[in-house]
């Protein structure tokens, strides 16, 4: 960087050199060494050698940026998944086998932690008709938890996801991430304890661990259900998606 400035000075230095040469020697200051066509076309040189440089900067510049600042939208969205996806709605009645049978269909063929991810938040927030979901991640070496996958969220929101990160312990997810055990809060006065930081509609949640076999890697987080209360079948389903995706997870290369 320090270079890149470096050579800024210069090439402004020469095109005011330049400049002040010309000026000059209308004047008749100085002598002439070059026709003032060719000093025009001296520092027309050195502007182009410094748009160049300038736009070679930007390009340094976007190929550090955090991968997290990058496509932010695009990366961290799984609602193209819905379209893809099929009816995934518990209907009535005792036999629940073919509705088990689409959902586990669904959830095979996987090809990479990005779609299996997606997969999980759309199977997961269509099946307990929940309108917002998110999954965060591990990262062993921060020793934090980040938003890896959203459903439902706002570009605004999506755009300050980048700057959470929650501990093991903090909050419901990082409470969630080191018990490994879920929360299912239906209504605010069963769980005081917990407390809603966002404005949303619904004061019910739930809140779950994802295992890669039987190591814990993130949270999957649901709210915003149409009805208000989460039902202990819907639990039921949550915890069939995370084992089949805990499944899947221990035969994709982790590279999120």
């Amino acid at each position: 960087m320090r270079g890149l400035k470096g050579k800024y000075v210069v090439i402004f230095v020469c095109v005011i050199t330049l400049a002040a040469y010309q000026l000059l020697t209308s004047f008749n200051k100085l002598p002439y060494f070059f026709s003032p066509q060719d000093i025009t076309v001296i520092i027309l040189i050195i502007i182009a050698i410094f748009l160049i440089s300038i736009l070679v900067l930007l390009e340094r510049i976007t190929a550090v940026l955090p991968r997290g600042k990058e496509n932010l939208y695009v990366r961290m969205q799984a609602e193209d998944e819905i379209n893809e996806a099929p009816e995934l709605r518990l209907k009535g009645g005792k036999d629940h086998s073919t509705f088990f049978i689409a959902l586990q269909r669904y959830l095979k063929g996987i090809s990479g932690i990005n779609e299996l991810m997606n997969k999980v938040l759309v199977a997961s927030a269509k099946t307990t008709r929940s309108e917002r979901a998110s999954i965060l991640i591990y990262d062993k070496k921060k020793n934090e938890l980040y938003i890896y996958r959203t459903l439902g969220w706002k570009r605004s929101e999506i755009s300050l996801a980048s700057d959470i990160h929650i501990k093991p312990g903090e909050g419901i997810a990082g409470r969630v991430f080191l018990d490994e055990v879920p929360i299912i809060m239906n209504g605010a006065s069963e769980g005081k304890e917990y407390v809603v930081k966002h404005k949303y509609r619904s004061n019910s949640f739930i809140s779950f661990p994802i295992f890669s076999g039987n190591t814990i890697i993130g949270v999957l987080n649901l709210t915003e259900k149409e009805n208000g209360n989460y039902s202990n079948q819907e639990v039921n389903i949550i915890k069939f998606i995370t084992t089949e995706a805990s499944i899947h997870l221990m035969n994709i290369p982790r590279t999120p």
